[in-house]
């Protein structure tokens, strides 16, 4: 199906502001992987805050763009209906959104390694300042998973 020039317009801005709302959240997710590295805790409650509303505002733009598609052509399925718009410049926004995309996908794996990796030595800690042997995970005489009975606490406040 071909597109009037005033669809491609139409889905071009869509896509633009797509790309334009994931550009701001791979920003925030950089800041975010900083914060984390300094481990201000107030800080990481309000960059959580912005992404939530990033991510909120990303969903609508997407559900925009698949309606038009959805009018534009049976289906809704946009890699199909850019097929016949090779070249065009809603094509070339759809490449751009598809690599920041893989840019969002890392940057969020390197930050979930890092809260991972916090988690496990806050954890850590606290067996340590409990009393708890670092591997409370036990199997027991028929194989089923048991929590190990906590040690002595080190110290009482």
């Amino acid at each position: 199906m071909a597109l009037s020039a005033d669809q491609q317009q139409q889905l071009s801005q869509l896509v633009s502001a797509e790309y334009a709302c994931a550009q701001s959240l791979l920003e925030l997710l950089q800041k975010e992987q900083q914060i984390l590295k300094s481990a201000d805790a107030d800080a990481l409650e309000s960059i959580s805050q912005e992404k939530q509303q990033l991510v909120i505002r990303m969903h609508r733009q997407a559900r925009q763009r698949e309606q038009l598609v959805d009018r534009l052509q049976a289906g809704g399925d946009i890699n199909e209906l850019l097929k016949t718009l090779s070249g065009s410049e809603p094509a070339r926004l759809w490449q751009q959104l598809g690599e920041i995309a893989a840019r969002l996908q890392q940057q969020n794996e390197i930050n979930g390694g890092m809260v991972a990796l916090n988690q496990r030595h806050t954890r850590q800690a606290l067996d340590i300042l409990c009393g708890r042997s670092g591997n409370r995970e036990i199997y027991g005489a028929r194989g089923e998973y048991r929590q190990m009975e906590s040690g002595k606490p080190l110290a009482k406040a």
